[in-house]
């Protein structure tokens, strides 16, 4: 099956989750005293993800210099705060310029969007309205790869989730059958940033 065209809603240089970030943005310290730390989203913060790394469901792109390229990019286009602090998980690699990747449940985020999450809010809403989907039900069994990364746009890809009876042979009596996940097919891929104003627009 080939893959869906990705949507496209701004370049890279109109992006611009840099300094839109939901999560505290880690100036040396860590995210747990900060009452709007999400761990379904990562905050959409390097720093929050990199320090619940190692985790199945967070990659990190480590391919070459790629902070430290992206930090570069920034400086050329105008776009870096010279002002800002590094902080001390970063690194001389630059860490907290790296690509992140995070895998969640469609429905996690939206529960997590309902209880507060801002960063969880805007990438379910966005979905749901990319979808047309007027109900949290059409998200039961998809799961959202977010690629994330300061000064890019925000990469999504949405996956449905093919579920399968498994027989639980320890416990059969208890339990008959499980539901397992058993493949991943991806469904659709969008793009999204934000824009100066009082709020971002899907």
């Amino acid at each position: 099956m080939s893959s869906p065209d990705i949507t496209v809603h701004g370049n890279p240089y109109q992006a611009s989750f840099a300094n839109n970030y939901a999560g505290d943005r880690l100036n040396g310290t860590f995210v747990k005293a900060d009452q709007s730390y999400c761990s379904v989203c990562c905050n959409l913060s390097p720093g929050t993800a990199f320090h619940l790394l190692p985790r199945s469901d967070i990659d990190l792109n480590l391919n070459g210099l790629s902070g430290l390229e992206n930090v570069i990019d920034a400086k050329a286009n105008g776009s870096y705060d010279y002002d800002e602090a590094v902080p001390l998980w970063a690194g001389t690699s630059r860490i907290d310029w790296t690509s992140f990747t995070c895998t969640a449940s469609l429905k996690d985020m939206i529960e997590s969007a309902e209880k507060g999450c801002p960063s969880c809010a805007i990438v379910s809403i966005g979905i749901m309205k990319q979808m047309k989907w007027e109900h949290s039900e059409e998200a039961v069994n998809k799961e959202v790869d977010i690629s994330f990364c300061r000064g890019d746009v925000l990469r999504i890809h949405l996956h449905d989730v093919v579920m399968e009876e498994v027989a639980d042979e320890d416990d059969f009596h208890l339990c008959g059958f499980l539901e397992m996940p058993a493949s991943r097919e991806l469904i659709a891929g969008f793009e999204f940033y934000t824009l100066p104003g009082e709020s971002p627009k899907c």
